[in-house]
């Protein structure tokens, strides 16, 4: 999944100052330095995971770097969830491409954007209220 101009923005804003354009190399899509402090559900689905502190390293519209002590194994997923300005936050479902030792206490963790995630839980089907109800339908369906 690439993040949009607008959506990269955002993500952009919604972590503040700190940021500094990354030096031309050979990536797919423009990483952006960006060092700040942040918080990630593990797991995939929002609420349901143990939420943790991560230093964000970098990113670019496909992906994000963060730095950790703890490593995650590839393929391990998390939510970010980031601030919106005008609006609702935004949790992006992100996947482990590459965990990397840098010392015993500090591991380097290469993510892609999944998917961004709906927080609005499903809603139940409305229920039927008695046989006069589903003849209803039934013969709406029917004709």
């Amino acid at each position: 999944m690439d993040l949009t101009a607008e959506q990269f923005a955002e993500v952009l804003n919604s972590l503040g100052d700190g940021r500094n354009s990354a030096p031309s190399d050979k990536r797919r899509a423009p990483r952006v330095t960006h060092r700040c402090r942040a918080g990630i559900t593990l797991g995939n689905e929002i609420g349901a995971g143990q939420r943790v502190s991560v230093t964000v390293k970098d990113f670019s519209p496909r992906g994000i770097c963060l730095v950790r002590a703890e490593e995650m194994p590839a393929g391990s997923n998390f939510i970010m969830s980031l601030g919106r300005r005008g609006g609702p936050p935004v949790s992006i479902l992100c996947t482990v491409v590459h965990c990397k030792a840098v010392s015993k206490n500090m591991h380097t963790i290469g993510a892609e954007f999944t998917c961004i995630i709906d927080a609005a839980p499903p809603q139940p089907a409305a229920a039927i209220d008695g046989p006069s109800e589903e003849e209803r339908i039934r013969s709406s369906m029917l004709d």
